[in-house]
């Protein structure tokens, strides 16, 4: 609903708007966003964009500071949900550029401006102590996740028009879909391939847009225009060029930019619709076929999104979807080898042949995760759950180990650790004992000092 106001709003064209609104609702794309718990930033992201830009954009004449302010709050809300917010004022200029007639002057356009920059002035020093005196943050598997961070400068420069790529076949064709795209999915060491090569024509295209900004408002072109430089603002931030993020590409990224992106893709179907469909023009005589095709397409997209959602309906169903999909992804095999991990902890004792035959499948997968990203410590971490279930402690010890000297911080690796050594009990029972101690003498700071230690030798830091 918001999607196509929105696009009312900005064009005052209501099959557009309708073209674009319905594109949107079953886009298959969006079903990492809505279905998986971790989305909804995504999607509360979204909405404040959309409420900031609607409370900010006048159906008639020029804004004034009424609707600056309260499109600013919708702002700060829209950044608390997900930092890729931090696009909205670029988005709010354009489209006040694209849509005020006349044109208002220079101070109005400042006064504005800064009234909509005005909330990163709140949020910048909030992420500043949330990410404890970091703006940004890099996990230690940050190659896994986004390989560009261990690319070279040819792969540096190609890796970004990958990315656009992929991002363009999942918008033009989202067959193959997938809740990981890292290692060896986008890999910057074989070089350009197919989707550089998409990436590179989408680019060349969006620039061969954007010329059309100089067109009078309401020509198609200018529409074009104006949409493709919404997408280029709303993209910039997720496209890894002026900064790399956590991931090389995620479909619950593209929530938001999918905005413009629909639109865009609205208004050329509308051209189509209108000029080349019209009557006496060239595809008039078809374009009854081209309607039924139209609303087929829909029908297509929503049934893809239908299945897709019925592979969120579980951990196990999606991550053996996807390695099916993907087996080259690192964490989708690691993911799927902890399903079965967990599915074996739940045979009974008197099936152990069915037990050793779904951890060997387990082991089959992490074998797999850490040939594609050897420095892997969940990986290690799971292989050495499995050789502990199967009884070989030192081969487990090992495992977990060589986890530990690539991630020191890995609390699950250290509690495996210390049951394996026999550890945990004699900490238990001397936890308890001074607990009890506690009790009799409760202002020992000693005591309480000493627990503190035991509890995070046991894995439990925040007790």
């Amino acid at each position: 609903v918001l999607v196509w106001h929105f696009a009312q709003r900005l064009f005052g064209d209501a099959a557009l708007s309708t073209c674009a609104a319905l594109l949107f609702a079953v886009h298959p794309i969006h079903c990492e966003a809505v279905a998986n718990i971790v989305g909804r930033a995504e999607i509360l992201c979204a909405l404040f964009l959309l409420a900031g830009l609607l409370i900010l954009l006048p159906p008639t004449g020029t804004p004034g500071v009424t609707r600056a302010l309260p499109a600013g709050l919708a702002f700060f809300a829209a950044l608390l949900a997900k930092e890729t917010a931090v696009c909205y004022p670029a988005l709010a200029l354009l489209a006040l550029h694209a849509l005020i007639r006349p044109r208002p002057a220079p101070r109005w356009w400042l006064m504005h401006t800064a009234i909509l920059l005005l909330p990163l002035v709140l949020y910048l020093p909030l992420r500043y102590v949330s990410l404890e005196q970091r703006l940004l943050r890099t996990p230690v598997t940050a190659g896994l996740f986004n390989p560009l961070r261990m690319a070279d400068r040819g792969g540096r420069m190609a890796g970004p028009f990958t990315i656009l790529g992929h991002y363009t076949r999942l918008m033009i064709v989202p067959s193959r879909l997938s809740c990981d795209y890292g290692t060896a999915i986008v890999d910057p060491q074989a070089g350009p391939n197919a989707m550089t090569l998409l990436g590179g024509l989408t680019a060349a295209g969006g620039v061969v847009a954007l010329v059309g900004y100089r067109r009078r408002p309401r020509s198609t072109w200018r529409q074009i225009a104006v949409t493709t430089a919404l997408l280029a603002a709303s993209y910039v931030l997720i496209s890894n060029t002026v900064l790399l993020i956590g991931v090389s590409l995620a479909e619950r990224l593209m929530y938001w930019p999918s905005v413009p992106a629909l639109l865009l893709v609205a208004a050329v179907v509308m051209w189509v619709w209108r000029n080349p469909c019209a009557k006496g023009r060239a595809l008039h005589r078809v374009a009854r076929l081209l309607r039924v095709c139209g609303i087929l397409l829909l029908v297509v997209l929503g049934l893809r999104a239908v299945f897709r959602n019925l592979a969120w309906t579980s951990n196990a169903e999606l991550f053996f979807t996807d390695v099916a999909t993907y087996p080259q992804g690192a964490h989708l095999n690691k993911a799927a080898a902890g399903e079965l991990i967990q599915l074996s902890t739940r045979i009974r004792d008197e099936d152990e042949y069915e037990r050793r035959r779904t951890l060997a499948h387990a082991e089959h997968y992490l074998i797999q995760a850490l040939q594609i990203y050897p420095r892997y410590p969940g990986a290690l971490r799971d292989r050495g759950r499995v050789h502990a279930i199967l009884g070989d402690a030192e081969g487990a010890i090992r495992y977990f180990e060589s986890a530990l000297q690539l991630a020191p911080r890995d609390t699950a690796s250290k509690e495996y650790l210390a049951q394996l050594r026999g550890e945990t009990q004699t900490k238990k029972a001397r936890l308890d004992e001074l607990l009890r101690q506690i009790e009799q003498r409760p202002d020992d700071p000693a005591l309480r000092k000493e627990v503190g230690q035991l509890l995070i030798e046991l894995a439990r830091p925040r007790e």
